[in-house]
């Protein structure tokens, strides 16, 4: 479902951030161009607002400012046009690798004589970049052209900080993503496509880190209303839908998925319709209501023919493989289950096996054939832990982690800032109680009393002080930034160059870039290592044998005999 979503948001979020074109009047401009270069400048700009589908019109543009070409004093600028137009084209038509030279020439050249153009060429470079995964390479370009870019531009500031944020949001730092965005929004906050735009990729990120309230409030603050039926709109839709239907609340997801099939019926747009349409049937299985799913479904195979939406095969046929086992239609439900998985085969859309092998599991359960559910079982666990599927649940992590940690390290200065306040209202108290322990004494001879008072008072300011260190040194700050407390680690794992913290409250382990003995430097005594890739939390071991440890959460890690000693050392000590 996520991976659906994701394709059809990028067909809009992923461009170049800018007011909607107008085509007529860049059309006209061409034709009422008085001087040669003044129409191409025309030109250049048609060739850039053209959608991503025409790439083939924008290289006939650039074809025909390359005939224009002689050797007279506009011939580099016609040369750095005719560039530009032919790596707006390769770019246009994904043919990446070959639009980059293209653009960095046309770019260099404009420097010389034309500042807009160059930060034009540049922005299409650094979004080549984006859709190259060169997430460094293209952060760079955008926060130079932010810092070189005259302040009259505001169309390439606007662009600039949109793409920067695309850049921010690729390499997982969704604090620094959302920043742009918002900077985005500030500076052309009138416009109804930036403010549907800039929702949308906030909104997205939120909902990639679960935090779905956040993603329906933020896409809820656009004003929809001003925007008329164009793609971006449906996608809008589907974006809150996808929240509400995460957060379970089904009512709400099937009335959005609803508008946003509508939408995309009425323009119209075939990718989104075609997903819609799927994802109505979803939620209608969901909520266990079939009376429209045969109509949907027969509506996905009509537009599969027509859509260029490259899953769509595998979507339709795992919908109708759900749909059919409500029916208790198992063995239909398995052909359609061949025909989904024959469509991965494809490398491109590889990602879809986990859904097919997990239907299998449901469908051969079902047939009541264990055999082959066990096989699928661990086909589904296989694939769970390919590279491709780990990269992609470790990036969630990082994405995550950077985003609260913002939010983290507010909190926690505002928690110390409270130890701090309580910290000197004790000692404040304790004064005063020291204070009138020596009216008790100067009164009342009690020296007895008041010295055993005295030394109570400062055996609790002691206990004040272990626990305000305590509270300072709860909290592990890993390098992802992500903050965990030290008393939920259960044990932490070397994976390659990752470590995965396991932890009491969380099903799955946090994820950070690190090595154990960086990690076990900063934890408190009752950690140990125990193998060359693990350390655990003494306060969580149930049985020690004598080469492996079980957890108190059922996990048994093995004792390598390197560190036996070292072991039996920290448990005799923690014991004791």
């Amino acid at each position: 479902m996520k991976y659906l979503l994701l394709i059809v948001s990028a067909l809009w979020t992923l461009s170049v951030f800018a007011q909607r074109p107008d085509f007529n009047e860049l059309k006209k401009a061409i034709s009422e161009a008085e001087t040669r270069e003044a129409k191409v400048r025309a030109m250049t700009r048609y060739g850039d607002a053209l959608p991503n589908r025409q790439f083939q019109e924008v290289q006939i543009l650039a074809d025909s400012i390359t005939s224009m070409i002689t050797d007279t004093a506009d011939q580099e600028f016609l040369l750095a046009s005719s560039e530009f137009l032919q790596g707006v084209s390769l770019f246009k038509g994904r043919k990446l690798p070959e639009a980059k030279p293209f653009l960095k020439s046309s770019a260099a050249k404009y420097r010389k004589m034309d500042e807009e153009m160059e930060f034009r060429a540049l922005n299409i470079l650094g979004l080549t970049y984006i859709y190259m995964e060169e997430r460094d390479s293209a952060i760079y370009l955008f926060q130079d052209i932010i810092k070189r870019i005259p302040s009259t531009n505001k169309k390439g500031i606007i662009s600039a900080h949109g793409n920067l944020g695309l850049a921010y949001r690729q390499a997982a730092d969704f604090g620094k993503a959302i920043f742009h965005f918002e900077k985005v929004y500030e500076l052309d906050s009138t416009d109804a496509f930036t403010s549907v735009n800039v929702a949308m990729n906030i909104a997205r990120m939120y909902i990639d880190i679960e935090l779905y309230d956040k993603a329906i409030e933020t896409l809820k603050k656009a004003d929809i209303s001003r925007l008329p039926n164009i793609p971006p709109k449906a996608v809008y839709f589907n974006n809150i839908a996808d929240a509400y239907q995460q957060k379970n609340e089904l009512d709400s997801a099937k009335a959005y998925f609803q508008k946003a099939h509508d939408t995309a019926e009425s323009i119209p747009f075939e990718q989104s319709q075609f997903i819609n349409a799927g994802n109505l049937v979803e939620v209608s299985i969901q909520q266990k209501s079939f009376s429209k799913v045969p109509e949907l479904l027969d509506e996905m195979e009509r537009i599969k023919k027509i859509s260029r939406v490259r899953h769509a095969e595998i979507r339709l046929q795992l919908l109708r493989a759900s749909y059919l086992l409500t029916q208790s239609k198992a063995d239909s439900a398995l052909l359609a289950l061949q025909i989904a998985e024959a469509a991965t085969q494809n490398p491109q859309l590889s990602n879809y096996r986990l859904d097919v092998y997990s239907k299998y599991v449901d469908v051969y359960n079902q047939l009541d054939d264990q055999v082959n559910a066990k096989r699928y079982l661990d086909k589904l666990e296989e694939e769970r832990k390919s590279p491709s599927n780990s990269r992609h649940e470790r990036f969630l992590a990082d994405a995550k982690a950077s985003y609260l940690l913002a939010v983290k390290e507010g909190e926690l200065a505002q928690s110390q800032a409270t130890i701090e306040v309580f910290s000197s209202q004790r000692i404040l108290l304790a004064s005063l109680v020291l204070l009138s322990l020596g009216i008790a004494f100067v009164l009342f001879k009690n020296y007895k009393k008041s010295s055993e008072t005295l030394a109570d008072q400062q055996a609790k300011n002691e206990d004040l002080t272990k626990e305000v260190e305590k509270q300072k040194t709860q909290i592990l700050e890993l390098k992802s930034k992500a903050l965990l407390e030290i008393q939920e680690i259960i044990c932490i794992k070397s994976d390659g160059h990752y470590l995965e913290f396991s932890l009491k409250s969380k099903e799955r382990p946090e994820v950070d870039r690190n090595q154990l003995k960086n990690i076990l430097e900063m934890l408190p005594d009752y950690f140990v290592q125990i193998h060359r890739s693990y350390i655990i939390n003494l306060k969580e071991v149930r049985v020690k044998y004598s080469d492996k440890i079980q957890m108190k959460n059922g996990q048994e890690l093995p004792v390598s005999r390197s560190y036996k000693a070292k072991l039996n050392d920290a448990m005799n000590q923690f014991n004791a």
